[in-house]
């Protein structure tokens, strides 16, 4: 799959939502994960991800997202149909940045900014290290003649 475009502008929508702390999934995701980290059993990866977050995609994005048959969140225009490669392509990240945004213990803030995430991290923290991943790749990206290419796969 060709690498999208890296979507700063809802990367940073989605923060302000998770910011605002009105999230909608809390009790559902309470009632499927016992309050703990799960893994996106859809996908080849064995990181667990921090699913209520994502589970929220849907309702911010109403026109970009909805709920498979499994109650998870999918991208319309995802060539696969599943959580991470939609989250991947939707954003136009990699995946070592999306486990640096939601797989506890998966940050690399040397690179990327933020803070280090753990199984009951908080959606704050996620908004954070968005903020902090968002600033970065400006900062990168202002760089003249700026070979670093943080973004590839």
């Amino acid at each position: 799959m060709k690498q999208q475009k890296f979507n700063d502008k809802r990367l940073l929508h989605y923060a302000n939502y998770l910011e605002a702390n009105n999230l909608k999934c809390t009790k559902f995701y309470s009632s499927i994960s016992n309050n703990k980290a799960i893994k996106d059993w859809a996908e080849k990866s064995d990181k667990p991800l921090l699913l209520y977050p994502i589970l929220e995609l849907p309702l911010i994005f109403t026109d970009d997202w909805f709920y498979d048959k499994d109650y998870m969140p999918v991208y319309y225009d995802s060539e696969k149909k599943d959580t991470v490669s939609s989250i991947i392509s939707f954003f136009g990240i990699n995946q070592l940045i999306l486990f640096h945004l939601f797989s506890p213990g998966a940050q690399i803030e040397h690179a990327y900014g933020g803070q280090t995430l753990y199984p009951k991290s908080s959606h704050k923290t996620i908004a954070y290290n968005i903020y902090e991943l968002v600033d970065v790749v400006r900062h990168y990206e202002g760089i003249k003649d700026n070979e670093t290419q943080i973004l590839n796969n």
